[in-house]
């Protein structure tokens, strides 16, 4: 390994990695794969020598991905809602049949003829 890094500036190499696939390539599936790495594992992989490895700031970050996943989980979850929300419906355009036929041959007083 002939380069060596701290870590800050790997994690800025790596975004700008993510911003360029993302921006100029158009993968964002690629960028995503990119994001998802650990600033270690991407220094690892571009073989740089990590100076600063025991003063790694721990950060909750999400990815391309995990947005993707919950998109993806919460349109599940609509669907879901529609369908259940269509059943429900059906129940209430059927009880609404039963309470109020419209044929009926009753008169003005409400008896029938």
């Amino acid at each position: 390994m002939a380069k060596t890094k701290t870590l800050d500036e790997i994690e800025r190499m790596q975004a700008k990695a993510v911003r360029f696939v993302t921006d100029v390539l158009g993968d964002e599936d690629r960028a995503a794969e990119i994001e998802g790495e650990s600033p270690e594992g991407y220094a690892a992989r571009k073989k740089i020598g990590v100076i600063n490895p025991n003063t790694r700031r721990y950060k909750v970050a999400r990815t391309i991905q995990d947005y993707k996943d919950e998109i993806r989980d919460l349109k599940d979850e609509v669907a879901q809602l529609e369908e259940t929300n269509e059943g429900l419906q059906e129940q209430l355009d059927g009880i609404s049949e039963i309470l109020s036929p419209e044929d009926t041959d009753e008169d003005d007083d409400g008896e029938p003829e």
